[in-house]
């Protein structure tokens, strides 16, 4: 029960964010966390059926894998000036999959992000420097 609610502070702690089109570093890469398990998906199945004679398949996870790979370098353009792609990659990998945000919030924060209408926070949530 406690887990439940840990994570339901956590989505809220998103939301706020975003209401108030704000991000911090720990929500970007988060974003990223989350994302990178499509893309590592979407890879497999790229390299599964790519000698497919069913060209429509290898088409589909090809443009999934493009779709997810797009998501995180707009993700990665805004912190690009704190972390290399590979150690945003990195980073992403310490997130733990209780904090990672639904892909509701990704989608909102890429339309921030598409419509340049959001402000970078360069501390977290409770007001500590991010590493």
């Amino acid at each position: 029960m406690e887990e439940k609610k840990i994570k339901r502070e956590i989505c809220n702690q998103y939301q706020e964010l975003i209401n108030n089109k704000t991000f911090t570093i720990n929500l970007l890469v988060a974003c990223v966390a989350k994302n990178e398990i499509d893309i590592n998906k979407s890879a497999y199945l790229y390299k599964k059926w790519k000698n497919c004679y069913t060209e429509k398949l290898y088409e589909s996870h090809k443009g999934e894998l493009d779709h997810y790979i797009g998501i995180r370098k707009t993700i990665h353009n805004i912190i690009s000036d704190i972390y290399s792609l590979d150690e945003l990659k990195e980073k992403a990998k310490t997130i733990d999959k209780d904090n990672y945000p639904s892909k509701i919030i990704i989608d909102e924060v890429l339309a921030l992000i598409n419509n340049d209408d959001f402000t970078l926070c360069l501390t977290d949530s409770l007001g500590g420097q991010t590493s």
